[in-house]
């Protein structure tokens, strides 16, 4: 009788909980099963006269064919990577996944391509809106060596609040890129912080009032997480 295999991800078992495919005859309840070769086979798709299955028989899964009337098992694709996942068979096609991706073997010209899938979900939280700074989204903070004003790190921006009288500025006002780790010049003219505007982390300066030209220093390579500068 057929097992259940307790260790689905455990790659070239070969232990006594190995999977066979089988054919169940409805006519007179006869079992057949395929050749196995002391290797997982499983997923079997019934397409016209063959039976297509995944197997780890020649190393990685892969997709091999069982012809009904010559009873004989032949290998479908090559596979040289990671192993096949699972497969579906369709009108003039079977699709399986590789890693993550998608891939249809045509069932005329033999041939197999991955298919390119692009993903277009409303994703909510990645729309441009308003969002409430509270208290529990304050990453990183500073008092000016005046002590006139602070500044904060918050949802990726750099703001600055005044002790008393005066607005809030926000420095940076780059929605699509992380800011963090702010830090009071001594003179209190600037404000350091780091910027993965450019893909990888630099220092960046902006004067304190957040008009003029920010300046953006490499901190060279490879690229690194840095910290706190002072």
């Amino acid at each position: 009788m057929p097992t259940r295999q307790g260790q689905a991800a455990w790659k070239r078992y070969r232990g006594g909980q190995i999977k066979p495919v089988w054919i169940a005859n409805l006519a007179d309840s006869s079992v057949e099963q395929l050749p196995q070769d002391g290797a997982n086979n499983f997923n079997p798709l019934w397409v016209d006269s063959a039976i297509y299955f995944l197997s780890d028989r020649s190393g990685p899964v892969s997709l091999f064919a069982y012809d009904t009337a010559a009873r004989k098992v032949s290998q479908v694709l090559t596979n040289d990577g990671l192993d096949f996942k699972w497969a579906s068979a369709g009108p003039g096609g079977i699709v399986y996944e590789q890693f993550g991706s998608i891939h249809l073997f045509d069932l005329r010209n033999r041939q197999s391509k991955k298919i390119d899938i692009q993903i277009r979900g409303d994703l909510p939280e990645v729309r441009a809106g308003f969002q409430k700074v509270e208290p529990k989204h304050v990453r990183a903070s500073g008092i000016s060596p005046a002590g006139s004003r602070a500044v904060f790190q918050t949802r990726g921006e750099i703001l600055t609040v005044p002790a008393e009288k005066g607005d809030i500025r926000n420095l940076t006002r780059t929605p699509a890129v992380a800011e963090r780790d702010p830090a009071w010049s001594p003179d209190g003219k600037w404000i350091a912080y780091f910027s993965d505007e450019s893909g990888e982390y630099e220092l960046h300066l902006r004067g304190q009032s957040g008009f003029g030209e920010v300046r953006k220093i490499n901190l060279g390579t490879p690229p690194s997480f840095f910290y706190a500068p002072v």
